[in-house]
């Protein structure tokens, strides 16, 4: 199967929020400690965990096809350590806006990856909180495609 036919592409961010929504129960957000890995092991590649209790944001879980597709895995790191423009980074463009809304916010766009290819991407981040009130954490995911430059001529 080729990148561009893989089905995960299309149903990522929906099988994510998925999980999100089944994590939160009758709760407005689940917990950080409620992200299990095991439990979405098809998904957990492409998710990445931030950490907001301490100030500055740092990254909790930085997914195996993120770490390739970034080309160094940075859990651990600090959010603000993420290079400009890559997919992790405009993954994580929208926290401002999660935080403010309190919901899960989902985006797509064009973009060129690391070595100047076209790519189509999704991604998702939503909110985790520890009390219920504060948000302490995000759980996100995001992929993408190759776009065919091959396919108009």
């Amino acid at each position: 199967m080729s990148e561009s036919e893989d089905p995960r592409e299309r149903r990522l961010v929906l099988r994510l929020l998925d999980y999100w929504r089944d994590l939160s129960g009758e709760r407005d957000m689940p917990a950080i400690a409620d992200v299990d890995g095991v439990a979405m092991s098809d998904m957990w590649d492409y998710c990445f965990v931030l950490d907001l209790r301490d100030g500055a944001p740092r990254i909790l879980h930085f997914g195996a096809w993120h770490a390739e597709f970034y080309g160094k895995d940075m859990t651990g790191a600090a959010l603000s350590d993420l290079t400009k423009d890559t997919l992790a980074e405009r993954s994580v463009r929208y926290l401002d806006e999660i935080l403010r809304r309190r919901v899960p916010v989902t985006y797509g766009a064009a973009a060129n990856d690391p070595g100047g290819r076209h790519i189509l991407y999704r991604s998702i981040m939503m909110p985790l909180s520890e009390d219920g009130t504060r948000i302490t954490g995000i759980l996100g995911g995001s992929n993408c495609k190759l776009v065919d430059d091959q396919a108009d001529g």
